[in-house]
């Protein structure tokens, strides 16, 4: 593979397959860094919520009755 090809056209340099390669390697990459802080968050959040619930319940301060109807 002759990695410092030009374009035919203007002379401009090709990339080559594997630095597009990589490219698209590291976006993944970085994309699922990001999609993990974003699932930690989300678990955090939701387990944050869940407990606060639990203690309110605990507290004898959730009394609702979906189906009280008067």
């Amino acid at each position: 593979m002759n990695l410092g090809s030009t374009c035919p056209i203007a002379g401009l340099p090709i990339r080559t397959a594997w630095a597009n390669q990589a490219t698209v390697i590291g976006a993944w990459a970085e994309l699922s860094d990001i999609f993990d802080i974003f699932v930690k968050f989300l678990k955090g959040v939701t387990q944050m919520v869940s407990s606060s619930l639990i203690l309110l319940h605990l507290m004898g301060g959730l009394e609702v009755s979906f189906f009280d109807i008067n």
